[in-house]
């Protein structure tokens, strides 16, 4: 069975779980919060990939970092996870399970990329105007990339928008190129 069924069984049944218990947005907030630890350290992922490292070891290193800081229902489930030897891809099953609410939510991920900050008003106004392009809700991060020079890059979950000035100076010489070549023919 491939890595994306498991965790899409894994991932499914936890949320259909929390959704009958009414704490879908409490194990949310405890799925974030274990997803940004795995996602900063390699150390903990490694470690949970380790065969060397046992069971209880590994139960153990995952209660001291989220036992007090997690509802009971997450950490039974990662407590599962360890049991059913699937923590070598926790971090899959939780990016999942974050997918999953997302959709579930009708939220959307997306990433703006500008030459210059923004000020809040314009990411307001990046916001609104990608949710009324997705017809989703959008959960947006800002970065800056000073080579862009100018323009942003928009990247909506599989889709990129490029209206920066170097793909716009890279359409311009294609076009020019283009147009060199057909003169000389």
């Amino acid at each position: 069975m491939g890595v994306f069924s498991i965790t899409n069984r894994y991932a499914s049944a936890l949320l259909k779980q929390v959704e009958n218990s009414n704490k879908f947005d409490t194990v949310s907030k405890d799925l974030q919060l274990i997803y940004d630890t795995l996602e900063s350290s390699k150390e903990l992922r490694v470690a949970l990939k380790s065969p060397v490292i046992n069971e209880a070891k590994k139960k153990s290193i995952l209660n001291e970092l989220f036992g007090s800081k997690i509802d009971k229902e997450s950490a039974n489930f990662l407590d599962f996870i360890v049991k059913k030897n699937r923590e070598d891809i926790l971090f899959e099953i939780i990016q999942r399970c974050l997918e999953l609410r997302d959709e579930k939510m009708n939220i959307i991920p997306a990433n703006v990329s500008t030459a210059i900050e923004l000020s809040d008003a314009e990411k307001k106004i990046f916001k609104k105007s990608l949710e009324s392009y997705s017809n989703k809700n959008v959960r947006i991060t800002f970065d800056v990339d000073p080579a862009l020079i100018g323009g942003f890059l928009v990247r909506l979950k599989d889709k990129m928008l490029d209206a920066s000035v170097v793909q716009q100076l890279k359409l311009l010489r294609k076009r020019l190129v283009k147009a060199d070549q057909t003169l000389v023919n």
